[in-house]
């Protein structure tokens, strides 16, 4: 009921606007209004550190055939084509109770960054979209 009533508000629900663009791009594999956790681990960033901080929030995660985005609310917290070599630097993990967690160097996609992040994505899904991406397991 309440995940009903949180898609009918669109909370958790990828964002309308980038709707078209992944249905072009064929969508493999979805899941939304997911609980998501972002943590930052000595994360430095030009005029800010955090040695610990997480957030939390409700998300979502797609797969298509270019892609794999992640949402927390409506903003992209991952967005990594699948033919960026990037994507095989990152630590991936589907835990046993369902969630597909991304591990990386905050310098990988923001090079004035450094410090480690952490995503996870508390999906059914995990082990789906983890045998579905090309990375090494």
């Amino acid at each position: 009921m309440i995940k009903a009533i949180l898609r009918f508000l669109g909370i958790g629900m990828v964002p309308k606007p980038h709707r078209p663009q992944l249905v072009e791009e064929g969508v493999t594999l979805l899941d939304e209004v997911i609980p998501v956790t972002v943590t930052y681990r000595n994360v430095r960033a030009p005029g800010q550190f955090h040695s610990f901080r997480e957030t939390r929030g409700l998300g979502s995660l797609v797969l298509t055939g270019a892609r794999l985005v992640g949402y927390v609310y409506s903003k992209p917290v991952v967005n990594v084509p699948l033919t960026d070599e990037r994507l095989r630097q990152i630590d991936w993990f589907a835990h046993p109770r369902g969630a597909l967690a991304l591990r990386l160097d905050a310098g990988l996609f923001q090079p004035d960054w450094e410090g480690t992040i952490e995503v996870t994505f508390h999906t059914r899904q995990a082990r789906a979209f983890l045998n579905a991406m090309p990375v090494e397991q």
